[in-house]
């Protein structure tokens, strides 16, 4: 969620188990919008709605607490069903509070070397409900600094009134700066500023489903994430598919890439991809 947001229509969707190899996990025991194709899934065969409707118990309704737009006018939503919290882009399920962890493996593998590193400074493309930001702390020695680039200034409040609970309140950690814009811009502002760059933006490289994602993952984004970086510094980006184009890419760049597939859930969930990379010197 850092500079873009996937766009599409409304419509109900009854979710396949077939898709569940393709998208973020979640787990799902009552109707819900329709999700993006390339994060729905299910958590487990156990919550799918396998038995008759007569046979379940009444299920909570989902409850809107906010409505934001982008500036491309993507809008988005946070909603609650008991003790879930999911976030829509334009009606699609844009990020679950139920299945989280692919969002904390972009952390783990981005900063993973950075915990005896003085005065490391991460980039977070994204605030998202805060499980990469957490999950970064959990890593960086206090002296750390970390930045989140969010687009969207409600999402911050959200994260601030609604969903702080669920990462264990990150932006209550005096590492953490949230600016209030575009990743891409923020990269373009630090030249060697950053040890590491962690980006999950719509559903990765491939997904150019936004304004603004081209950009960022294109030629021109990428070379600027490398001026962003210092020496030994690391970009590591979440993407739903294999992307090899994209690994090329990066490597055409003067990249060294690494893969790592990672599951949304644990051991269990849908397969996504961490690609780690790091300027050759």
């Amino acid at each position: 969620m850092a500079g873009a947001y996937g766009q599409s229509t409304v419509a109900p969707d009854p979710m396949s188990a077939a898709t569940t190899a393709q998208a973020r996990v979640r787990s799902c025991a009552a109707p819900l919008p329709e999700l993006d194709g390339s994060r729905r899934a299910l958590a487990s065969a156990l919550h799918w709605q396998g038995s008759a409707a007569s046979d379940r118990p009444a299920m909570l309704p989902w409850e809107t607490l906010g409505n934001a737009s982008t500036p491309d006018g993507t809008r988005i939503t946070l909603r609650r069903r008991g003790h879930e919290f999911l976030l829509l882009a334009d009606g699609r399920s844009l990020m679950p509070s139920t299945i989280t962890g692919s969002e904390q493996a972009l952390a783990t593998v981005g900063c993973r070397n950075l915990a005896v590193v003085r005065g490391a400074r991460v980039l977070i493309g994204g605030l998202g409900m805060g499980f990469s930001v957490r999950a970064a702390l959990d890593v960086l020695p206090q002296e750390a600094t970390i930045v989140v680039a969010e687009l969207v200034p409600e999402v911050r409040d959200w994260n601030e009134q609604w969903l702080g609970h669920l990462a264990g309140h990150p932006l209550r950690d005096p590492r953490v700066h949230v600016a209030i814009g575009d990743a891409l811009r923020v990269v373009r502002a630090e030249v060697g500023g950053f040890d590491a760059i962690l980006l999950d933006v719509d559903n990765g490289p491939a997904e150019f489903a936004a304004d603004g994602n081209d950009a960022l993952y294109g030629r021109a984004g990428l070379h600027s994430i490398r001026r962003a970086l210092r020496p030994r510094g690391v970009l590591a980006v979440w993407s739903a598919w294999d992307d090899r184009r994209f690994a090329r890419r990066l490597e055409s760049l003067g990249f060294a890439v690494t893969v790592e597939r990672v599951r949304s859930h644990g051991r269990r969930g849908a397969r996504h991809y961490i690609y780690r990379a790091v300027p050759r010197t």
